[in-house]
């Protein structure tokens, strides 16, 4: 099981369950997110080990992109997709009430 507690985890599978076609190379994906490469490389690592990330070597350079055979893809997949629709909500929400400093959001 992942946890989705991992900011490194979530950014991650944002981009892959967005773009599950892509593969890139590491440097690629550190450009891309602005991620520090030791931790991402260390986090692709483990994705790769349990198998929602799949890799392939073309020259000397190793590509990584989600595994659409991943027995919990779709429902990964789900997750991340509703997550960020709800977040694209709330920003739009939160950008017409421009006289608040603060939101909260909390929930059970």
């Amino acid at each position: 099981m992942i946890s989705l507690r991992s900011g490194l985890t979530v950014v991650l599978l944002n981009y892959f369950f967005i773009n599950p076609d892509e593969g890139l190379y590491v440097n690629e994906l550190q450009r891309e997110l602005n991620l520090d490469k030791r931790n991402l490389v260390k986090k692709i690592k483990e994705l790769e080990k349990i198998g929602l990330l799949k890799s392939w070597t073309r020259g000397n350079l190793k590509f990584y992109s989600i595994n659409k055979l991943y027995p919990l893809y779709n429902e990964y997949k789900n997750i991340i997709l509703k997550t960020l629709e709800f977040e694209s909500k709330l920003k739009k929400v939160l950008l017409k009430v421009k006289k608040k400093k603060k939101a909260y959001l909390y929930g059970s």
